[in-house]
């Protein structure tokens, strides 16, 4: 029964990394939008073409003079709190900045970048970063943005995006998150509260790394992929419609099914998350909904599209059970900063649920195209706000601070956390309800699901959804059901579905054939593979 599916998928994505509260009081650690849920206006237009650049954009400085406001967004937040414009960083941090610039400017193979080391992992698999290192991290990914955005390399500009969404590609505090004082927890060697940084409390735990972010754009760009296919499209969203089709046909749910901190410490760096995990023909998502929001932000990031990671609540175990993040899914925002917002509500939904892709009709009755289902998949998944609210998800978009509201729950060994980071909501609940696998439902009429055809073709399609829609309503109210689609819509599009694919046999046979396509777009070794921005030779 897919109740039992979808339940495993919901289990296997609830983060595992464990978190603890700040004092309470404590200074965000963001310099990101307000709380509250963002205004819903359309996107701008973009300009037709882009503005000139300035005769010599070879140096930093040079770029920084002509684009004022995203010079305005490079703040380096400090281990004490303290905010650093651009023009107040010292000598050495603008030299460093200029030198990755240069680098990318000659395709130098070598940034001489710092990275943290295995001896600033904790034991639940999160790293600290000493100040020296988290800014030099940092530097190369605000860097990369300058030049992406400098030399014009994908199709829009940053020049006219909303600051919230500046912040998240040029300000620190998008990279790394400061840790405040403790009482109780050991630190590795050489770390200090007030001074050094974790990850920030999206990636908690993850221990998946970021280095030069050219691997995520060469990825992107097709240079080092299989097909060696760009995967930006002439749009943003038509960029994302991409990113979403690729990460289902080649990303998989974790956990690793080997032994895990060594398979982890194996995918550490994106090169590896980009390649055949062991033993899959895919790569795998190694924490589940987690890492497929952070694996999406940082192939995005890196052509200068920011996606905003943030988490979701099923109340799975009730809103007072367990601590906040045992009971949240990774979720991304595109365009929060005050468009029109689309919401992936659970990312497990492009990687973990497979069965859709094969599949899809358009509106006249026939088998989409693939250019077709992208933009289907586009719509389906990625939704407003109000649509998410309408199938009774209460939406409100927030920082959570430890203590106080979802994130009332304490843990003692994180208790140098300032903040947990973006929140959207969480489902309506009463009891066993679950409005998200009622949500679920939706994905399957409009994606013509295997399942939902299957189940036609067995005779039981009415039978099985009638069940599972009293499961998921459970003991709600009435008033808080949201308004559920006919029977007879469900058996009419699953009919369609099996006439437009030639039978229930020939759909089998679609599913198998989609299933052994899968993988077919991952990071191929060359000459030579880019690792945590050197070369190495094979």
């Amino acid at each position: 029964m897919k109740v039992c599916a979808v339940s495993i998928v919901a289990l296997l994505c609830i983060a595992t990394a464990a978190q603890a509260a700040a004092p309470a009081g404590a200074a965000p650690r963001v310099v990101r939008p307000p709380a509250g849920t963002p205004p819903i206006r359309p996107l701008p237009v973009r300009p037709e073409t882009l503005p000139a650049l300035p005769a010599n954009a070879g140096t930093v400085d040079t770029f920084l003079n002509s684009a004022k406001t995203l010079k305005e967004h490079l703040v380096w937040t400090a281990g004490d709190g303290k905010t650093i414009a651009y023009d107040n960083w010292t000598a050495a941090q603008k030299g460093r900045l200029g030198l990755f610039y240069s680098k990318y400017e000659t395709n130098d193979p070598n940034l001489t970048l710092k990275l943290t080391t295995d001896d600033k992992m904790d034991s639940n698999g999160g790293f600290y970063y000493t100040a020296d290192v988290a800014f030099d991290i940092y530097a190369a990914q605000a860097a990369h943005v300058l030049y992406v955005e400098a030399k014009h390399l994908v199709p829009w500009s940053i020049a006219a995006r909303p600051g919230p969404e500046l912040d998240e590609l040029l300000a620190s505090s998008a990279y790394f998150a400061r840790i405040g004082p403790s009482q109780g927890n050991t630190y590795p060697s050489g770390i200090q509260p007030g001074r050094d940084f974790t990850d920030p409390p999206e990636n908690d735990g993850l221990g998946e790394l970021i280095s030069d972010p050219r691997i995520a754009f060469d990825f992107v760009t097709g240079k080092t992929s299989a097909t060696h296919k760009t995967l930006v499209g002439s749009t943003e969203l038509d960029t994302l419609a991409n990113l979403s089709m690729w990460l289902r046909n080649n990303v998989s749910h974790g956990p690793l099914q080997a032994d895990d901190q060594a398979e982890a410490k194996l995918q550490r760096y994106l090169d590896k998350r980009l390649a055949h995990s062991p033993g899959s023909k895919t790569a795998m998502a190694i924490s589940g909904c987690h890492s497929t929001a952070k694996l999406l932000v940082d192939l995005a990031r890196s052509i200068n599209l920011p996606l905003l990671h943030v988490r979701s609540l099923d109340n799975i175990a009730g809103d007072a059970a367990s601590n906040y993040f045992n009971r949240t899914h990774g979720a991304l925002v595109y365009g929060w900063g005050g468009r029109s917002p689309r919401v992936l509500w659970h990312t497990d939904n492009l990687n973990a649920i497979t069965e859709d892709t094969c599949s899809a009709l358009t509106a006249q009755g026939a088998l989409a195209t693939p250019e077709e289902f992208k933009q289907l998949l586009l719509d389906t998944m990625w939704v407003s706000p109000e649509t998410l609210i309408k199938h009774g998800f209460v939406y409100k978009l927030e920082i959570v601070y430890p203590d106080q509201g979802y994130g009332h729950n304490s843990r003692g060994q994180y208790e140098d956390r300032l903040d947990y980071g973006y929140c959207i909501g969480a489902w309506k609940k009463k009891g066993t309800s679950d409005l998200s696998l009622l949500y679920v439902q939706e994905y399957d009429y409009d994606l013509c699901s295997n399942y939902l055809m299957y189940l036609q073709g067995q005779g039981s399609l009415e039978a099985q959804f009638t069940a599972d829609i009293q499961t998921y309503c459970g003991s709600l109210a009435k008033s808080d059901i949201p308004a559920i689609r006919p029977m007879a819509d469900f058996v009419a599009r699953a009919n369609a579905g099996l006439k437009a694919v030639g039978g229930a046999s020939k759909l089998a046979k679609l599913a198998s054939d989609y299933e052994n396509s899968r993988g077919g777009n991952l990071m191929v070794a060359g000459p030579a593979v880019p690792i945590r921005g050197r070369v190495l030779p094979q």
